[in-house]
């Protein structure tokens, strides 16, 4: 879970791992491919788009999925005006908008790994 305001990143964990996921939080871009680069068992990156720094959520996942093909990916955002319309985005994966409800936040995440509701893994 990547995303620069630690309220956001800290409620998204907490939804997450009630819901049974393991998470792992980052509060930068750089930080979170760092993180993904020296964990192989993370499988789903969850970020922020508009971050500060080298890495927006864009670039994070283009890079992030340069290190590791597999890795799915879910955007969130609160600036509707980042959001692209279709065939111009990246398209690495969904977009959930900001603030979400835990429920959309745990449907999205199941969807995107083809999860059925229940116990989870690692994210």
């Amino acid at each position: 879970m990547v995303d620069d305001h630690q309220g956001t990143r800290e409620a998204a964990c907490a939804v997450l791992q009630k819901a049974g996921f393991t998470v792992s939080a980052a509060a930068s871009g750089e930080e979170g491919l760092l993180t993904i680069a020296r964990d192989p068992s993370i499988g789903l990156l969850i970020t922020d788009i508009v971050m500060p720094g080298r890495l927006n959520g864009w670039r994070l996942a283009e890079s992030s999925k340069a290190l590791r093909e597999s890795l799915r990916v879910i955007y969130i955002t609160a600036v509707p005006s980042v959001v692209p319309r279709p065939g111009q985005g990246p398209g690495l994966g969904p977009l959930v908008p900001k603030p979400c409800t835990p429920a959309q936040l745990i449907a999205s995440v199941q969807r995107v790994l083809g999860l059925s509701p229940g116990p989870r893994r690692r994210t």
